[in-house]
């Protein structure tokens, strides 16, 4: 959504009189940047959860079973 405004404010700023929209159009493509930054991080930081959870998993199953073997 922040992308697409970006691209309208800078077409309108090409329009004789509205320049002053392109500064306006900078912050929001930065803004939009930012966003998907954060998105990126979250992504990551919850396909690193899901990995550490599964070598928790592993580490018990494996715990489970060498207790079962002891007896």
């Amino acid at each position: 959504m922040l992308r697409s405004l970006y691209y309208l404010l800078n077409s309108l700023s090409r329009i004789p009189g509205l320049d002053f929209l392109r500064g306006i159009a900078s912050s929001i493509y930065d803004a939009s940047r930012i966003q998907d930054n954060v998105e990126r991080a979250k992504n990551s930081a919850e396909d690193l959860k899901g990995r550490v959870n599964e070598k928790r998993e592993e580490r018990a199953e494996k715990k489970r079973e060498d207790k079962a073997g002891m007896e």
